[in-house]
């Protein structure tokens, strides 16, 4: 065997033993998190998607029509084109059922991925392999990734910017690569590229990377405007913009210019945005303060604290410009964190700053700033003065990480968090409110969803929220009132009318109940809870059929949900339908949702009424 074919399996194995390690400490790192249970998005994004839970759904992701509207059905408004997102829940779902356990374990892995490549890429982009090793393990064990790994919808970001960062990776080797090689490094490139976009849209600023790195690495003259030169840049800032034209994000931008449309006006949230990203590069470097939302009231308009963020904004690109020839790799990071964050620089969103959203960019600002420690500590005894500092930095980090996994444990302790970092946002009011009322302290509940309406009372959820609290406080008069002002700030909002159909429903008014649960209905077809309460109470009203075929509705939206077995069968057995009830039977034993008591009422019981509201 040669010394070449050695040296190269010698390699092959440092890359095996090297993954494993990441994956290994991964693992470690947040094992006191995979237990966490799903929080926000997730309820609607992912816990009431029945979509997700059946792998023949997996063509409807990927339509460009139906699959946009199966990123949320039970929230119409929420319409995202993510079919590699939404099938990997799926995936999730067949291998791990309901256990939020499979989920995270899925966002560990990417995690490690995700550090394992930009190890990779830092090799590629001029890093000693102790720099670039030391590189990836800080990123693997920084807290900022946090809400990154522990918080499930957050695999949008997450997954796109493994994407993105591996695509980045082969297109650097399409470029530093020869012969036929280098074309299946770029075809390589492309499909992540392609991959990272169908996991989340702002991965539309991927071929934006590749043209950087051209302009800090120019191709050969014979290249130049060719497929290894900037007439591919061409072609994919065309296919980059037709598909923005086509997903409808142009003509919101448009809307946005022209103040149509976003949270806030283009020029303010610039003055805004100047502060989230110098608050995303102290969080990156710096990671204290880590929340799930972060207060920025009043910061949209100039102000010296405006004007101070987009003068270092501005003076660290004008230093990153200057230095381009002298450290590219300054430049290249730099470069890779503004881009990451552009689509949400530029569109106002409602949520300022989400720390999964700088997940890719926390990569290229770590390696703009190795590249600058690595120019600055230079000499014999430089290498073992920063392996130290790296190695305490790296201890932190860890302890950082494994410190705030366990806010993530529960809904209460995350929205307390947020809360106590954050007391001027209502979000974090109203979703600490929801927590509260999910376990039972409906006084405390109350109070933080008032807090919340105190600090913005636009929000129809809020109100509905607060509503739903008064009516299991038994306070009928204020939950009106709460639901009725929910009502109309937003028609659209259908739990509005879901929980006023139960205020109608249990104050004596059947008939305005239901057109109550009607409307929930209509506005979303997959509406379980109001499809069931809406046959339970056609059932009593004497149209038995009719609160079948409700009853029906609902549990082919969620067929391993035992209580409506149980609502059905009572039905069932009302109708005198002991065909229908046997069939109903087996079904529940195929989905896995047999109850003692649905047996007993299988062997027998068939005169209690349904349950109601």
């Amino acid at each position: 065997m040669s010394a070449a074919s050695e040296a190269d399996r010698h390699r092959r194995r440092l890359v095996w033993v090297l993954a494993a390690a990441f994956v290994v400490l991964a693992l470690g790192l947040y094992a006191n998190g995979l237990s966490a249970p799903f929080h926000y998005d997730d309820q609607h994004g992912i816990v009431d998607n029945p979509l997700l839970r059946d792998p023949a759904n997996l063509p409807r992701f990927f339509d460009p029509v139906a699959g946009r509207h199966a990123f949320s059905p039970t929230e119409p408004d929420a319409i995202h084109y993510r079919p590699l997102l939404l099938a990997s829940y799926t995936l999730n779902f067949v291998l791990g059922g309901e256990s939020p356990v499979g989920f995270h374990l899925y966002n560990v892995l990417l995690h490690a991925l995700a550090a394992l490549v930009l190890v990779g890429l830092a090799l590629r982009l001029g890093l000693e392999p102790p720099w670039a090793t030391g590189l990836g393990l800080l990123f693997l064990a920084s807290p900022f990734h946090t809400e990154a790994v522990d918080y499930v919808s957050a695999r949008s970001s997450l997954q796109s910017g493994l994407f993105s960062l591996a695509a980045l990776l082969c297109f650097v080797r399409a470029r530093q690569g020869a012969g036929r090689a280098r074309y299946g490094w770029l075809a390589g490139a492309l499909a992540l590229m392609g991959a990272a976009l169908l996991t989340k849209e702002v991965a539309v600023t991927v071929p934006l990377m590749f043209l950087l790195y051209d302009l800090l690495h120019p191709p050969a003259r014979a290249d130049r405007w060719g497929v290894h030169g900037f007439g591919l840049h061409a072609l994919l800032l065309g296919a980059g913009l037709a598909y923005l034209i086509a997903g409808g994000q142009a003509a919101y931008f448009l809307k946005v210019l022209t103040g149509e449309a976003g949270a806030r006006g283009f020029g303010a949230n610039l003055w805004l945005q100047a502060q989230v990203l110098v608050r995303f590069a102290q969080l990156i470097l710096l990671p204290a303060g880590l929340s799930i939302v972060h207060d920025f009231a009043g910061a949209a308009r100039p102000s010296p604290a405006a004007f101070g963020c987009a003068g270092l904004l501005l003076a660290v690109t004008a230093w990153a410009v200057a230095w381009r020839r002298r450290t590219p790799l300054l430049a290249l990071g730099w470069g890779l964190f503004l881009l990451v964050l552009l689509p949400t620089t530029l569109l106002p969103m409602n949520t300022p700053l989400q720390e999964s959203r700088g997940y890719a960019a926390a990569a290229g600002l770590m390696l703009a700033a190795a590249a600058v420690v690595r120019h600055w500590t230079r000499g014999p005894r430089a290498g073992a003065r920063v392996a130290a500092a790296a190695g305490v930095v790296l201890v932190l980090f860890a302890a950082g990480t494994v410190g705030r996994n366990p806010v993530w444990g529960s809904d209460r302790t995350l929205w307390a968090d947020a809360v106590r970092k954050a007391p001027g946002d209502f979000r974090a009011h109203a979703n600490l409110g929801a927590a509260y009322h999910a376990g039972g302290d409906l006084e405390a509940a109350v109070r933080e969803y008032r807090a919340a309406i105190a600090l913005f009372p636009g929000e129809a959820a809020v109100h509905a929220d607060l509503g739903g609290a008064l009516i299991d406080l038994g306070r009928p008069d204020e939950a009106a009132q709460a639901l009725e002002r929910a009502i109309s700030i937003s028609d659209r909002y259908a739990p509005a009318h879901f929980k006023y159909a139960i205020l109608l429903q249990r104050t004596g008014r059947p008939e305005q109940a239901r057109a109550e649960y009607e409307r929930a209905v209509e506005l979303v077809p997959t509406y379980v809870e109001a499809l069931m309460n809406l046959g339970i109470l056609l059932a009593r009203g004497g149209d038995l059929e009719a609160g079948i075929a409700r009853m029906e509705q609902a549990l082919a939206a969620r067929p391993r949900d035992p209580a409506l077995y149980l609502n059905l069968m009572v039905a069932y057995r009302q109708a005198g339908t002991p065909g229908r009830a046997a069939a109903l039977y087996r079904e529940a034993e195929a989905h896995g949702a047999v109850t003692p008591r649905l047996t007993a009422l299988w062997r027998g019981f068939g005169a209690a009424p349904p349950r109601g509201p």
